[in-house]
């Protein structure tokens, strides 16, 4: 679901829960206008909730914890280098030498047809 479907929801359930319409025919009314692709019933809810306690806002709400590292043209070229300049390196190592977390090293690897091998009895390493 796109971002601005999410906010296009978030307003209608806003103006909904404002009028006093309640969860269920909140559910039923998305239903008819967008079908399958409407928010389930608990995320429903759960804005209709926040909106009845106060919330203006139909964004997230910010979340705690470590940020999401940025795919930049800058890491996927250093993963690239990396990878192409040794033909044995691990995932877990990628991310040593590069100081990006596993995750994203993997990331990179996977989505920018970066592949290395996973078997060692061979060394190939390359770009599909």
């Amino acid at each position: 679901m796109s971002e601005v479907m999410k906010i296009e929801y978030r307003a209608v359930i806003k103006l909904l829960t404002r009028e006093g319409i309640s969860s269920q025919n909140i559910k039923d009314r998305l239903d008819e206008v967008y079908g399958q692709k409407s928010p389930t019933y608990s995320v429903m809810k759960e804005w209709s909730k926040r909106f009845r306690m106060g919330q203006k806002s139909l964004e997230d709400d910010a979340r705690t914890g470590r940020p999401v590292e940025m795919l930049t043209d800058n890491n996927i070229a250093l993963v690239e280098d990396l990878v192409l300049g040794d033909r044995c390196l691990k995932v877990k190592e990628i991310a040593q030498q590069s100081g990006l977390s596993d995750t994203t090293a993997l990331r990179i690897v996977h989505d920018h047809d970066i592949w290395i091998s996973i078997d060692e009895t061979t060394d190939s390493v390359g770009r599909y």
